[in-house]
């Protein structure tokens, strides 16, 4: 008997994953999510409609962060930030690739700490 025909598309090779791993540590949900692989492009967030991607170029804080992060609460699922980033670097929550788990906990201490509320008052 052949074995079976595996799927090359990340999506179907796994079970999409949920935002319950987090909970353990008290993270909310994710919606979109940006990974290290970011380069501070600020394509996404002249994209984004919701405006929710942070830090924003000329942010007091901007320089020192090493990638952009999305506002889980804020976004509104458009997807319009992936089409936007030139390095591939913006994945649904359950499509995140492994090596780039860690980025859902970086993304909501990110917003813990501040919330983008207070930083467009800023």
């Amino acid at each position: 008997m052949a074995p079976a025909a595996l799927s090359t598309r990340p999506s179907e090779t796994r079970k999409p994953r949920t935002s319950t791993r987090c909970q353990s540590i008290s993270l909310q949900a994710m919606t979109y999510v940006i990974t290290g692989s970011c380069i501070k492009d600020d394509a996404c967030i002249d994209a984004c409609p919701a405006d929710c991607i942070h830090p924003k170029l000329g942010a007091l804080d901007f320089e020192a962060v090493e990638q952009l992060y999305i506002d889980p609460e804020v976004c509104i699922d458009c997807d319009a930030c992936v089409d936007a980033c030139p390095v591939d670097a913006i994945f649904a929550d359950f499509e995140i690739p492994e090596k780039h788990d860690y980025t859902l906990e970086l993304n909501a201490r990110f917003f813990a700490e501040q919330s983008t509320a207070e930083r467009t008052a800023a």
